[in-house]
């Protein structure tokens, strides 16, 4: 592994892969570093992507899943609010990151994954588990919203939400996108997104507020959606 490289990007999500790919490109010797074994995995994202946002990203054909035609919001006991025309899309997120990694090795990143990086000093060096110390000349920051990156310059994320999520079986086709807000979820929502055959069925609560316990009432959520 390059220790001196002009360009380290932390994180090989799609923003890491992104910077990496123009870095590598514009002749900067790019070293990314990975905390996944394989970029993508395990999924961490409900997986839809708006019309608006999918028409300026090339990779979204290879990894399409279904076609999205409408909204659906629930607010407590009101009656569904559905907002007919929200075009978009369900896709594989795994597959997803891992065309943009591939793209970033192929413009001639060098890209190592199952890295974990323990720490980025004030100097802009970074300290890795096993005791490597890198010492680039820029540092990109995509690693997360818990970004040692971040940490270093002064910049933490306070508010984040917590969440967790599932994928169920549905009984029947369903190209709606379905939003829950209650109460009960605070500073959040649920969802209920189709893929296919299965849904991502998930919540996420503002963490200060309410934790998620690690087995949610799922049933309930999967009561109240039309699927």
């Amino acid at each position: 592994m390059h220790t001196t490289p002009d360009i380290l990007v932390l994180g090989l999500g799609p923003a890491g892969s992104c910077a990496a790919i123009l870095a590598a490109q514009n002749n900067s010797l790019t070293l990314t570093v990975e905390r996944k074994v394989s970029p993508g995995n395990p999924v961490q994202c409900a997986e839809f992507v708006p019309a608006l946002i999918g028409n300026m990203v090339n990779n979204l054909r290879g990894c399409h899943v279904q076609n999205i035609t409408s909204m659906l919001t629930e607010v407590e006991n009101d009656a569904p609010d559905l907002m007919a025309n929200f075009p978009g899309r369900m896709i594989d997120r795994a597959e997803f990151d891992a065309a943009l990694a591939g793209e970033a090795a192929k413009a001639g990143a060098l890209c190592h994954y199952g890295i974990n990086v323990r720490q980025v000093t004030e100097e802009g060096h970074v300290l890795l588990a096993d005791g490597t110390c890198l010492r680039p000349k820029v540092i990109i920051g995509t690693d997360g919203p818990h970004s040692l990156a971040g940490k270093a310059i002064g910049s933490t994320n306070e508010d984040v939400l917590e969440t967790r999520q599932i994928s169920v079986p549905l009984l029947k086709p369903f190209q709606s996108t379905d939003i829950f807000l209650n109460a009960d979820i605070r500073g959040g929502y649920a969802w209920l997104f189709p893929k296919g055959k299965t849904a991502n069925l998930g919540l996420g609560v503002i963490y200060a507020l309410q934790s998620v316990p690690d087995q949610p009432d799922y049933v309930q959520l999967q009561t109240n959606a039309p699927a």
